[in-house]
């Protein structure tokens, strides 16, 4: 299979979307019973879906590219 430079970016941006929701998470844990919890809880709902979204664009792309 030939390499696809629009899949590796796509990919890579996967990667760094679950990096910043598992150090969301990470924080998240530390601030339970903190007045910062609410704060802290949509931020890693915004990270959560932000790795979604790039998860469902990386496999639109393979879908649509065969790669």
């Amino acid at each position: 299979m030939p390499d696809c430079e629009r899949r590796n970016q796509l990919v890579k941006e996967w990667y760094e979307a679950v990096a910043a929701f598992s150090h969301s998470v990470r924080q998240l844990r530390t601030c339970i019973g903190d007045v910062s919890f609410a704060e802290h809880r949509q931020e890693t709902e915004l990270a959560r879906l932000h790795a979604d979204n790039a998860r469902m664009i990386l496999e639109l792309h393979r879908d649509e590219h065969g790669c």
